[in-house]
C-alpha cells in the first residue's frame, strides 16, 4: 500500500493530464492503460455475435424472449477477462471463484447462458 501522500485523490484525477490513454482510480492508485484497440474489438464481436446467435437459436427452439442487451446488462457476476496475447481467458463469478482456461477449452455460458459453449480455438483464431 502506498503512502497516504502518494495516493491520488478523485479531484486529483479530473485534473490529470492522460495524454490519450484510459486510467482509472483503485482505492487511491492510479492505473494508466493503453486504450483499446482494433484486436480488443475484433475479439468482443465475435463473443458478442456468438451469443447472440446463441440467443436468437434458443429464443426460435423455446419461444422465449431474452434479447441480448436483456443478458449483457443482467448483472449476473459472471464475468470474463480475454487476453488474447496469453490465449487464456479469465471467468470471475458472483460467488467469488474464478478459473482460468487456455486456447483448448472453451467458454461455458454457466447459469446466465445455459447450454452456450464458444471454443477458445474459435475465438483466438487470427
Amino acid at each position: 500500500m502506498l503512502p497516504a501522500s502518494d495516493l491520488m485523490t478523485a479531484d486529483r484525477l479530473l485534473s490529470y493530464e492522460a495524454h490519450g490513454m484510459r486510467t482509472e482510480l483503485a482505492r487511491g492508485q492510479l492505473l494508466v492503460r493503453e486504450p483499446a484497440g482494433y484486436r480488443h474489438g475484433s475479439i468482443a464481436a465475435r463473443v458478442l455475435s456468438r451469443i447472440d446467435a446463441f440467443l436468437e437459436a434458443d429464443q426460435a427452439s423455446r419461444q422465449s424472449l431474452h434479447p441480448l442487451g436483456e443478458v449483457l446488462a443482467a448483472e449476473t457476476g459472471f464475468t470474463l477477462q480475454i487476453d488474447p496475447d496469453r490465449r487464456v481467458v479469465r471467468v470471475y463469478r458472483a460467488d467469488g471463484s474464478e478459473s482460468i482456461l487456455d486456447d483448448r477449452q472453451a467458454i461455458d455460458g454457466e447459469a446466465p447462458l445455459p447450454g452456450f459453449t464458444l471454443p477458445l480455438a474459435v475465438l483466438f483464431h487470427e
